[in-house]
C-alpha cells in the first residue's frame, strides 16, 4: 500500500463515505422508479429528491404497489444516510480535517521531492533527541513512526513524517530510502531496528546507517544486518556519569561543544575532496588555521584509523576526513577549502 493509496483512503474516502454511500442509493432510487413506473429519469429524480429530504412535496405521478413499496425501502434505507452523512460532514469541518487535508497534500509532494536526506525511524524519547539535532544541523530529514501518541505530536509540528511501520519495506521505499543518504533506527525494540537495518541496506547499499541496541548482544547482529554504526544508549549514559564524577570540567567542555552551547563551537568532519587546495599539503603548508580559524584535531585515514593531534608535517590526502573544531562560521570556511582548487 503506497503513500499516495493510504492518503486518499485516510483523507478522501473515509471521511466522504456516507456521502458515496448517499450518492448510490439515490442512483438506486433513480433506476427503481424508472423501472418500475417507467417514469422519466428527471422524474425519478425528483421523486428520489423529496423522498429523501422529507420536504412533503406531491409526487409527480401516482404510484403503483410496488412503487408504493420501494419508496417505503428507499425511505428506511436513505434518510437515515441523509442525517449521518451531515453529521459526518459537521464532524470532518469541525475536527479541522479540511486544514489536515490541504497541509497533507503538501507534506506528500514534499516527501516525494526529498534527494540525499536521513530517515529517522521512530519518535520515542530518543528519536525526539536526534529530530531535534537533525534539524539543528538543518538537514532534509523525516520520521516514521506508528505509535498514535508520537503521531500526534508530530501532527502538530512541522516535520514531515510518515505513519506506518519502518522495517516495512514499502514504508522504506515511500520515504525514499534509495535516495536517503542515511538512516537512524532509534525503535525501543532491538530486532525491530535490525529488520529497518536490513532492509533499509537491502534497498540502498549506500545509505549509511546508525541503529540503537538496548542490549549488548545486539550489536553484532545489526552489524551483520547492515549498520554501519551502532549506539548503545545505557553504555553511553554510563561512560557520560562516570566522567562527570571524575573529571566534570572536561566532560562539562565537550558536552557544550557537542550540543553547540553557548561557545557556539563545533566538532565537525570535513572531507577532503580531489583536486583540493589542501590536497597533498602538509597541515603547516595548507594554513588552514590562518586561512578558515578552525583547528585539525584528528584525521581519519582510509583504513578508519584516527591520527590523534596530528604534527604539522602530515600530509593531506584526498582519501582522508578531518575532524575539525570551530564556530560555525570557521567551519564552513575549512569546508570551502576541502572542496574547491583554490
Amino acid at each position: 500500500m503506497n503513500l499516495r493509496y493510504k492518503f486518499i483512503m485516510k483523507y478522501h474516502v473515509k471521511p466522504l463515505k456516507p456521502f458515496y454511500i448517499l450518492i448510490g442509493i439515490m442512483l438506486i432510487g433513480v433506476m427503481g422508479f424508472h423501472w418500475i413506473e417507467g417514469w422519466t429519469y428527471l422524474d425519478s429524480l425528483f421523486m428520489v429528491v423529496i423522498t429523501l429530504s422529507t420536504v412533503g412535496y406531491e409526487e409527480p405521478r401516482q404510484l403503483s404497489l410496488a412503487g408504493e413499496a420501494f419508496t417505503i425501502l428507499l425511505i428506511i434505507s436513505g434518510v437515515g444516510t441523509v442525517g449521518y452523512s451531515i453529521g459526518r460532514l459537521a464532524e470532518f469541518m469541525l475536527e479541522g480535517q479540511l486544514l489536515g487535508l490541504t497541509r497533507r497534500r503538501r507534506m506528500e509532494r514534499n516527501i516525494r521531492n526529498l534527494k540525499g536526506h536521513y530517515i529517522l525511524c521512530g519518535y520515542g524519547r530518543l528519536g525526539k533527541y536526534v529530530s531535534e539535532e537533525l534539524k539543528e544541523q538543518k538537514v532534509p530529514f523525516l520520521v516514521i513512526e506508528n505509535k498514535e501518541t508520537p503521531l500526534k505530536e508530530l501532527s502538530g509540528s512541522d516535520m514531515l513524517f510518515i505513519e506506518g511501520d519502518a522495517s516495512d519495506d514499502d514504508i522504506l521505499e515511500e520515504a525514499g530510502v534509495k535516495q536517503a543518504k542515511g538512516l537512524v533506527a532509534a525503535v525501543g525494540d532491538d530486532a525491530l531496528n535490525v529488520f529497518i537495518a536490513l532492509s533499509a541496506r537491502n534497498a540502498n547499499p549506500d545509505i549509511y546507517i546508525v541503529a540503537r541496541a538496548n542490549e549488548p548482544e545486539t550489536e553484532p547482529k545489526l552489524k551483520k544486518a547492515g549498520a554501519n554504526r551502532v549506539v548503545s544508549p545505557n553504555v553511553i549514559a554510563g561512560r557520560r556519569m562516570a566522567g562527570l564524577v571524575v573529571q566534570p570540567a572536561a566532560i562539562d567542555f565537550l558536552d557544550t561543544v557537542i550540543q553547540h552551547g553557548k561557545m557556539e563551537l563545533r566538532i565537525e568532519e570535513c572531507e577532503i575532496k580531489s583536486g583540493s587546495y589542501l590536497e597533498g599539503k602538509t597541515l603547516q603548508d595548507s594554513q588552514i588555521r590562518q586561512r578558515s580559524g578552525a583547528m585539525v584535531v584528528a584525521i581519519r585515514h582510509p583504513d578508519g584509523k584516527f591520527e590523534l593531534n596530528p604534527s604539522t608535517d602530515v600530509q593531506i590526502h584526498s582519501t582522508d576526513i578531518l575532524i575539525i573544531m570551530g564556530t560555525p562560521a570557521q567551519c564552513s570556511k575549512m569546508n570551502q577549502l576541502a572542496s574547491s582548487p583554490e
